[in-house]
């Protein structure tokens, strides 16, 4: 299944999920285009068990209105297995996650790539001002290439990236990529917690600059919070 944008799109109304389990996958492709969620709520969402790739698009002005609180993943929130390539994700706002949101949910999984992308201007009120990654009883896992995080911003924590395993597993993987310019209270480039169950992170070839907090750790936060990290 592919759908290929020939102009950009602005939305009036949330967009259904992508949702297709039995599907070998579903591709959007921007082919250069821009969808602007116009504040109606998060720009895109991926359910669970979903195999979906996202490529050559920008992605904006989306507002959290998934996850837990039903406040989260502006930009993206995601619960199955996607990939996104050659794209941008800016100026979108939430409560957890404000550029992406990769959650497990209870005894789930979420398996999220990045490929040359940039995630910029996203605001979270809570944490993870690009990206929030949350295993919650499940397992998450996250790898970012040659990509670009960056002016981001967190009220709590991870500016950048926020990953806590939350009695589940999350795993978080850099490479060739630089966050810069992020804020938070704790985290301001990263924030890794245990937070009663098991995160990991990985760097290879990642520049960590510019990043500021109110509290620590301004590069990066990690932390076993009764769990390991």
């Amino acid at each position: 299944h592919a759908i290929t944008l020939t102009a950009d799109i602005t939305l009036t109304v949330p967009l259904p999920a992508l949702n297709n389990p039995i599907a070998s996958g579903i591709t959007l492709d921007g082919a250069g285009h821009t969808l602007d969620a116009d504040g109606t709520g998060t720009a895109l969402v991926v359910a669970p068990s979903t195999l979906a790739a996202i490529e050559n698009l920008t992605i904006t002005g989306g507002a959290g209105s998934r996850g837990p609180n039903g406040q989260s993943g502006g930009g993206i929130f995601n619960q199955g297995t996607l990939i996104v390539t050659d794209a941008i994700i800016a100026d979108n706002a939430a409560s957890q996650g404000a550029g992406i949101f990769n959650y497990a949910g209870e005894k789930g999984a979420a398996t999220l790539t990045l490929v040359r992308v940039t995630l910029r201007d996203n605001e979270a009120s809570a944490f993870g001002g690009g990206l929030a990654n949350t295993g919650d009883a499940g397992a998450t896992i996250v790898t970012i290439t040659d990509s670009v995080i960056a002016d981001n911003n967190a009220a709590s924590y991870g500016g950048g990236i926020a990953s806590h395993g939350h009695s589940g597993i999350a795993i978080v993987t850099l490479g060739n990529t630089t966050v810069s310019g992020n804020s938070a209270s704790y985290g301001g480039g990263i924030f890794n917690n245990g937070n009663g169950g098991q995160v990991t992170l990985r760097l290879t070839g990642v520049t960590l600059s510019g990043n500021t907090v109110t509290a620590g750790g301004g590069g990066l936060f990690n932390n076993g919070n009764n769990g390991t990290a």
